[in-house]
């Protein structure tokens, strides 16, 4: 399971955790008092999230879109040398949204989703299997 911590401001971070479809923010007080400071979980507003499933793949590969907004995006899967392969234009809903691709005629190795909209622009490595 990867994690990835961020520093979002003076004393704050930030876990990414890509099979979560939510982020969250520990915010830990660091003053001067002698107790142990007690940590909070604030729920980011609007978060934009894309994670993609099965990975490794074999015949489909899912996107799935934690959207802002209502909006446009693109999805295109590149190989490994930067051509397209699939390009898909989708409709997003406010909210939890899934795009499902058929793989079955790519060759195995490694490929990237890159998903490109108003409030998403994420890049996401997957590798096919036969």
């Amino acid at each position: 399971m990867a994690i990835d911590y961020l520093v979002v401001g003076a004393g704050t971070w930030q876990m990414v955790n890509q099979w979560v479809a939510k982020r969250f923010v520990m915010e830990i007080n660091c003053g001067t008092n002698t107790h142990q400071p007690t940590p909070q979980l604030a729920q980011i507003k609007n978060p934009s999230l894309v994670s993609i499933y099965p990975n490794p793949a074999n015949d489909n590969v899912t996107a799935r879109v934690i959207a802002k907004k209502d909006e446009s995006i693109q999805v295109a899967i590149f190989n490994a040398q930067g051509q397209v392969e699939i390009i898909s234009s989708n409709q997003l809903l406010k909210g939890s949204n899934e795009i499902s691709f058929e793989i079955h005629d790519l060759e195995s190795g490694v490929y990237y989703l890159k998903a490109t909209g108003d409030s998403i622009r994420k890049v996401i490595r997957f590798v096919k299997m036969d």
